[in-house]
């Protein structure tokens, strides 16, 4: 099956997964996580200004009570520096592909000192100097991912042929008066130190039309032309309290954390507190096994060893977060109705910084004597034998015939280039697989990468003209 469009960039000479966190029972990594204990994958698409001031999801993905006045401003605040390292880590994709890739950049020896350092970076417009800051795990993330999706979105002609990732504008910041309050440092285990900004004047300065978007794209997607640039100012004395960041330990330095920033303010939304204990890593011996272990734990409800299953350096958030809702979970492990996995036969591929584990077949069983069934990839098809049944076939072909009979009951025609995009979209999805990173000499599934291969599948699908048909299509519906 092949991938159309120009296939995943692979980065030169990188290493598994970036340094490690100190206090692993290995000796490199700490306990953590990339996805948040809401439910969503941090490594996915940052907000940019349009989400700025809308409410945040809390630790378990609920949204606080409308009638409640939102802070002021806080999540502005918030979301304002994350949209400002998005575009960083777009503009810088290509500098720390080609320069330096293996040496992580130093932190600061102190957390105050990281937190200003990330603060007066996104104060100065220093879009390099502001993705050097954070924590090396989320830039290794960015880094693995941006240079191939400015890639992509040049080739699907949202973006002008040529476009330089190193000087990608659109939105920018200015920063005066900033001052922390080091005797309100919160220092929540041995990696994890929360800093206050008591005093500073945030300028948030975002404009469409710096963007390196193509006139087609503008008047498909903007017929009504791009909207104004807007400016908003933040004095963080006027907030009810102080802006909080949260920076981490890597080795002897300090680094502020996104990941564990939004974490802070979720658990503070939810009026909860950081727990004292964290998880423990589990990993396995090879990616193979890395799936083969997170599936059985899928299957048996053993929520504490998918924890222990996904990277302890990037998913540190989750490692840290999951005493608070591991006892409200209830386990399966011991219920006679559980699905078991009896064989799995996979096959790797390389891609963006990780090894992606494909389903080539697996094997279940439930509780009953006739309750087995085995599902097979079979080229454009997958094959799925039931226990004393038939073997049934869906093949990729026979979902497009009744995407177009469905279309046609409802009075209406499938578009070719829809069809086109769904053919190959199902086609990607076959060899999609499951990424897996080595962390410490043991391999672990990574939810976060795994979100960037779906985000990469989706462009790799896309030719040029979908992008027309899908708005079009889109306008017509809403």
């Amino acid at each position: 099956m092949s991938h159309p469009g120009s296939g995943p960039w692979q980065p030169e000479n990188q290493q598994p997964n970036g340094p490690g966190y100190p206090g692993s029972p290995q000796g490199g990594g700490y306990p953590m996580p990339n996805t948040p204990h809401d439910g969503q994958q941090y490594g996915a698409p940052l907000p940019g200004p349009a989400g700025y001031g809308q409410p945040q999801p809390g630790p378990y993905g609920q949204l606080p009570p409308q009638a409640q006045p939102p802070k002021k401003k806080t999540g502005l605040v918030i979301g304002s520096v994350v949209a400002v390292v998005a575009v960083a880590a777009a503009a810088t994709g290509t500098w720390f592909a080609f320069n330096n890739s293996e040496t992580a950049v130093a932190g600061e020896a102190t957390p105050s000192d990281a937190a200003t350092r990330l603060l007066t970076a996104t104060g100065s417009n220093d879009v390099v100097g502001l993705f050097d800051t954070l924590a090396p795990v989320e830039a290794q993330l960015s880094r693995d991912y941006l240079e191939a999706t400015v890639s992509e979105l040049t080739r699907l002609e949202i973006f002008e042929p040529g476009t330089d990732p190193s000087a990608i504008q659109g939105w920018g910041t200015t920063l005066e008066g900033l001052e922390f309050d080091q005797a309100s440092e919160e220092r929540i285990n041995d990696h994890l130190v929360i800093t206050q900004a008591t005093a500073g004047t945030l300028t948030v300065n975002s404009d469409l039309a710096e963007l390196p978007l193509t006139d087609s794209f503008v008047a498909a997607a903007f017929p009504d032309g791009l909207p104004e640039g807007e400016n908003e100012q933040i004095d963080f004395a006027e907030l009810d309290e102080p802006l909080r960041i949260a920076t981490i330990q890597v080795g002897d330095d300090w680094y502020p954390s996104l990941f564990y920033t939004i974490a802070d303010y979720g658990l503070r939304e939810e009026g909860m507190t950081w727990p004292e204990s964290s998880v423990q890593p589990v990993g396995a011996d090879s990616p193979e096994a890395a799936v083969q272990e997170f599936v059985a734990a899928a299957g048996s409800g053993d929520v504490e060893k998918l924890v222990g299953m996904t990277p302890p350096d990037e998913m540190g958030v989750l490692y840290d977060l999951a005493p608070l809702f591991l006892d409200e979970i209830p386990s399966m492990t011991d219920d006679p109705n559980g699905v078991t996995v009896t064989d799995l036969q996979t096959s790797t591929r390389e891609s963006n910084g990780s090894t992606v584990v494909m389903l080539e077949s697996i094997s279940i069983e439930g509780s009953g004597p006739q309750e087995q069934a085995t599902i097979t990839i079979n080229g454009d098809c997958i094959d799925i034998a039931v226990s004393g049944g038939p073997t049934d076939n869906m093949c990729i072909d026979d979902i497009v015939a009744q995407m177009e009979i469905a279309a046609q009951q409802e009075g209406a025609a499938l578009p070719p280039e829809l069809a086109a995009f769904a053919e190959r979209l199902l086609t990607n999805v076959l060899d999609i697989g499951v990424a897996t990173v080595e962390v410490d000499g043991r391999w672990y599934v990574s939810p976060v990468r795994n979100v960037g291969e779906i985000f990469m599948l989706l462009l790799q699908s896309t030719e040029p003209g979908d992008i027309q048909t899908l708005i079009t299509a889109a306008n017509e519906t809403y």
